[in-house]
């Protein structure tokens, strides 16, 4: 019985084996196209180079899996990207220390996993090797949506900002927002996108002045970006509207979103001068189509604002 239970033992690993060098090889065209046509074509120079590196250290660990040869580089500490992410914190990573701590937390965890799947092949447990490389590979992904906020982030300083309220321009919109498509387009996380346009504002001109309306222009985006993620982006696209672009976010999270800045905005009346100036939005909350282009995504999240102002002001429709 012991005999028969460890021949089919083996026949699992056998199987195993075959198995996970066929996955390998996928994986491994899977990264390289990344690497090719994302990273390097998408990547600014301060992120490229030890991003790339961490790539090709990955593609090293598989190729020797693939080929039974020893890989003995799997300290975090003497790996090229962690060392660049050592000198980088107070540099990239200055105002967005978090982040930092979140892909230190991932590249540990990484190195981790490649040592357990090294001991796995020493043990020729195939079948575990599989689940720890889908681990491993869940963890990249997890790294690169990090250091694609980072990326964004530098990429979006090229852009002006608008400079009544700081919010981006719309100009930086379609460059941000391709990007992030291009993101999802491989982590199959889903994008939101909110459209929001202040209630009442030529009335509110009308009644207060013109400098109440700017102070109440940037009431929202200090409001907005209170109740948003380090991650997630505001843009001014016309006189008193806004788009909130949120990245790996669904519908239902981003109307959830849209009611904490819509709350927060009918709760808190704007102080201007000696006066008490109630300001509130509409909203139109859509998860982005990741095939459609800019005109059509942004015209789907406008039909349904239209529709939030048509039942009465200060709604949200999704």
């Amino acid at each position: 019985a012991k005999r028969i239970e460890r021949f089919f033992e083996d026949i699992e690993e056998s199987f195993s084996n075959g198995y996970v060098k066929e996955y390998i090889n996928v994986l491994k065209e899977r990264i390289i196209y990344f690497r090719e046509n994302i990273i390097k074509k998408e990547t600014v120079d301060q992120l490229l180079k030890p991003y790339k590196s961490h790539i090709s250290y990955f593609l090293k660990f598989l190729d020797s899996i693939l080929e039974d040869i020893t890989f003995n580089n799997v300290s975090h500490r003497k790996c090229e990207f962690g060392k660049w992410l050592k000198k980088s914190k107070e540099d990239i990573f200055q105002e967005d220390i978090n982040v930092y701590q979140e892909i230190k937390s991932l590249h540990k965890d990484f190195h981790n996993k490649i040592e357990i799947a090294i001991n796995y092949k020493k043990l020729s447990k195939y079948k575990e090797i599989h689940n720890i490389l889908i681990e491993i590979e869940n963890i990249l992904l997890l790294i690169h949506n990090e250091i694609s906020y980072i990326n964004i982030k530098l990429l979006s300083l090229e852009f002006a900002k608008d400079p009544l309220t700081g919010a981006l321009t719309r100009r930086s919109f379609n460059s941000i927002v391709l990007k992030l498509i291009e993101i999802a387009k491989i982590t199959q996380l889903p994008i939101t996108l909110i459209i929001a346009d202040l209630d009442n504002f030529k009335k509110l001109n009308d009644t207060y002045g013109h400098l109440a309306g700017d102070e109440a222009l940037k009431y929202f985006v200090k409001i907005a970006k209170n109740n948003l993620r380090q991650s997630d982006y505001v843009f001014r696209i016309g006189g008193e509207e806004f788009i909130i672009l949120l990245p790996n976010t669904s519908t239902k999270d981003g109307v959830e979103i849209a009611e904490k800045i819509r709350k927060k905005l009918e709760s808190t009346p704007l102080k201007f001068e000696d006066k008490e100036i109630k300001v509130t939005a509409s909203f139109g909350v859509e998860e982005v189509e990741i095939n459609l282009n800019m005109e059509d995504i942004i015209k789907k999240a406008d039909i349904k604002l239209y529709k939030a102002k048509k039942e009465g002001k200060n709604r949200i429709v999704y």
